[in-house]
């Protein structure tokens, strides 16, 4: 599918409507925000040559949560103002409310043998993948926006329905296109990300997109932006912690599955099965810088796993210390500038709840505001917000508890 610039102008010219404002904002999702969210933002991959297309069917849903998402995150650098937000927002919301109601009584209609057949130009599996999409961009809409996790979870838990149901359907011989298995990747990601710190388990059961140990899981992710298999293990950190607290797990049950889970962590390695992995990082960058990432968001894991417990059970201070050192120099591998640092907002506030010294808090701080200048997400500022608010002030070697008694919720992604 050709996917060049040229080739999506003259394809939104043919859309009723559409104004040079759309084309300007559908362009920079594209072309400019897409590098701040993906490792490969390149329009031509399969993930993403198949979202311009649902973007550019006619009367598209996802046209329309695509034109707030560029227009909520262009706000905040000052270059549109707030009634074209709240103009692009409000469609949005109300195409979406319409596409479900519509796919309802599509379904409906399934069961009564009177009906005749909805009128819709989309077959059925498009335009559930079409609200999928649309969904997925929603919650990154209101992630932009720093919105509190209340109002994302809804977002996540109906995308999460939405891939359940084809996940049921994939068992009774029909697979779902290949846009709707990237898009389970995508919910997957925010939903295990939204798991931590104050911990939760995740929504959506990995058996649903994780394919464990084949060949794609051994590299990184290119939706996720880091390796498959962690987030798999995070979000079995956060379902044990939270069991744990919510007094599920008794105590001695709780260390053992701890122990388990951090020895888990320990074993993995980025690129598993490589004969060559040095040599092979040594002599590509962004493979060095993914390996990172990758090892940034297990010493964070573990870190959340040994602080869950008791301070002075299981878990050795010095082995609590080379975990920190571990971290803090795995972050410092990778670059601002690197689409990796879109995924490493776990790592860093892990950091920052690790940080006593003033020094260090400064260090952190300032990653946060280099990262904030990058991005331009508002849920950065909310995170070191947490930090500066909840977390420093009072210096708790358990900034898991603390998290989960004053229900520290974030999005991490």
């Amino acid at each position: 599918m050709r996917t060049s610039r040229l080739f999506i102008q003259r394809s939104l010219c043919l859309i009723p409507n559409a104004t040079p404002l759309d084309l300007y904002l559908f362009d920079y999702n594209l072309f400019q925000m897409s590098k701040l969210v993906f490792v490969n933002s390149d329009p031509s991959s399969s993930a993403r040559s198949d979202h311009i297309a649902l973007a550019l069917e006619p009367e598209s849903l996802l046209f329309e949560t695509i034109m707030a998402s560029a227009a909520i995150h262009l706000s905040l650098a000052g270059l549109v103002d707030q009634q074209l937000v709240c103009t692009k927002k409000s469609r949005a919301l109300n195409a979406m409310r319409a596409a479900i109601a519509r796919r309802q009584t599509i379904n409906m209609s399934r069961y009564s043998t009177k009906s005749s057949k909805p009128a819709y130009p989309l077959p059925l599996d498009l335009r559930d993948c079409m609200v999928l999409c649309s969904s997925t961009s929603l919650i990154g809409m209101e992630l932009s926006q720093g919105s509190p996790l209340s109002q994302i979870l809804p977002l996540i838990r109906g995308s999460t329905t939405l891939i359940m149901e084809g996940f049921y359907a994939a068992h009774d011989g029909s697979s779902p296109p290949a846009i709707f298995r990237h898009c389970q990747r995508l919910v997957a990601y925010f939903d295990v990300l939204s798991c931590v710190p104050y911990p939760r388990a995740p929504l959506l059961d990995a058996d649903n997109w994780f394919r464990d140990r084949d060949e794609e899981s051994l590299n990184h992710d290119p939706l996720m932006g880091c390796f498959s298999e962690i987030f798999v293990l995070i979000g079995k950190a956060a379902s044990l912690i939270r069991a744990f607290y919510s007094g599920q797990v008794e105590g001695k049950e709780f260390s053992v599955q701890q122990y388990l889970l951090i020895s888990q962590l320990d074993a993995w390695q980025p690129f598993q099965g490589r004969a060559t992995m040095q040599g092979a990082l040594s002599n590509d960058m962004q493979e060095f810088v993914s390996a990172q990432t990758g090892n940034a968001h297990k010493f964070a894991t573990m870190l959340f796993l040994a602080r869950s417990g008791k301070v002075t059970e299981t878990i050795s201070s010095h082995h609590v210390q080379n975990l920190i050192s571990r971290l803090r120099r795995t972050i410092s591998c990778v670059p601002i500038n690197s689409p990796f640092i879109a995924t490493m907002l776990w790592p860093a506030f892990v950091l920052g709840c690790e940080s006593r010294e003033s020094s260090e808090q400064a260090e952190t701080t300032q990653w946060f505001l280099d990262v904030l200048l990058k991005q331009r997400f508002e849920n950065i500022r909310v995170t070191l917000k947490a930090l500066q608010e909840n977390i420093w002030p009072n210096a708790c070697l358990n900034w898991v508890k603390l998290c989960w008694d004053h229900k520290i919720q974030l999005i991490l992604a």
